[in-house]
């Protein structure tokens, strides 16, 4: 897995689709890794709204979570 954010909607969608062919960083395992839902913070418009930031990806084989952001939130 070299990238660890996406640019749209779409290009999630092809990243989720060949999750279960992209090897683990922690374990270099192809197959391990799962989709485990969303990382939802505040908006940085100020209003109270909560917006998803990113993607939780977790593998199976070593327990771990990694982490992919929308790319509007990576600095």
């Amino acid at each position: 897995m070299k990238k660890s954010y996406y640019n749209s909607p779409s290009d999630f969608d092809k990243f989720h689709k060949i999750l279960k062919q992209t090897n683990c960083p922690h374990c270099n395992m192809i197959g391990a890794l799962v989709l485990n839902g969303a990382v939802k913070g505040y908006n940085e418009k100020g209003d109270d709204s909560e917006t998803i930031k990113g993607r939780r990806v977790f593998c199976n084989n070593r327990k771990k979570t990694i982490m992919v952001v929308a790319e509007h939130l990576v600095f």
